[in-house]
């Protein structure tokens, strides 16, 4: 879910819908319930820029493009059934742009199945599937990763040490602007460090984003 609310602000900062904070006054005013609404800036004709599991993203928003705005709280029991097919779109982009020969989670399960079921009989293989969530995880270490795959990793690694060290002499001569702010943004909340690269930007003015509404 950390990816999925990276990518729906990665959108916010392309243009391609804003986000706004509501809040609602309930029992006389003694509760407040906040909310947000996402407004679709661009039509679905013009979301051929994006990738895949972008496209995904935006046709369980907005429903193809049928409609313009939609809170999160009416996406709460819906949003889910798009899950699965955005993941499949990244998997697919994974490998598609050369970073995997295979996917590694299905690889993994397959292979840990497999691997039970030649030890202890066919039966492991219901195993297998049961435990595919903590099987799965070994699938990042796996040697599915290309060169290309694994050379882009490691330049992965290296930005987030960038943005993680916010303090650093590197960043500090660097000169921040609002833009560059909003750019790496999502790629921070990806990485979880956006703390770290909100504190960097702390000490200079910035304008509320035309992406978002709110406080």
């Amino acid at each position: 879910m950390r990816d999925i609310t990276a990518t729906l602000v990665d959108l916010a900062v392309k243009g391609y819908l804003t986000i706004q904070q509501s809040e609602e006054s309930q029992m006389l005013g003694l509760m407040h319930h906040k909310d947000y609404i996402f407004q679709m800036k661009k039509p679905a004709t013009s979301w051929t820029d994006v990738r895949p599991h972008e496209v995904e993203m935006l046709t369980g928003l907005f429903d193809g493009g049928q409609r313009d705005s939609v809170k999160l709280s009416e996406l709460r029991n819906s949003f889910y059934v798009n899950l699965p097919v955005i993941r499949e779109r990244i998997f697919d982009a994974l490998i598609g742009d050369g970073y995997y020969l295979h996917r590694p989670d299905i690889f993994v399960a397959v292979f840990g199945a497999r691997l039970l079921s030649d030890v202890t009989g066919p039966s492991a293989i219901v195993s297998g599937v049961a435990t595919a969530a903590i099987i799965v995880g070994f699938g990042w270490f796996m040697p599915a990763r290309t060169i290309t795959g694994a050379r882009a990793y490691e330049k992965v690694l290296g930005f987030e040490d960038f943005l993680r060290h916010t303090e650093s002499d590197q960043i500090a001569r660097i000169v921040k602007t609002p833009e560059m702010f909003e750019k790496f943004l999502p790629y921070a909340m990806a990485l979880h460090v956006e703390s770290n690269w909100a504190k960097a930007f702390s000490g200079i003015a910035m304008q509320p984003p035309q992406w978002y509404r709110g406080s």
